[in-house]
């Protein structure tokens, strides 16, 4: 064993020089959808008439709202 490595996981991806798997990118919670995008979204899944999707939708969305 190195000393560099002394004390880490053989299996941790940061003792052996490799970025992490999230490097680079934005984090913490997403922004809130306009009123525009989500109406956006329910116009396209009317048009494809998918309306499982608009369901799960319109439920994710209320469930957002009330919480």
């Amino acid at each position: 064993m190195e000393d560099e490595t002394k004390g880490q996981s053989e299996h941790d991806p940061g003792a052996k020089g490799k970025p992490a798997r999230n490097a680079g990118r934005k984090l913490g919670a997403k922004r809130v959808p306009k009123l525009q995008q989500v109406w956006a979204i329910r116009f396209l899944f009317d048009s494809k008439k998918r309306m499982r999707d608009r369901t799960m939708f319109d439920l994710a969305i209320g469930g957002k709202l009330l919480g």
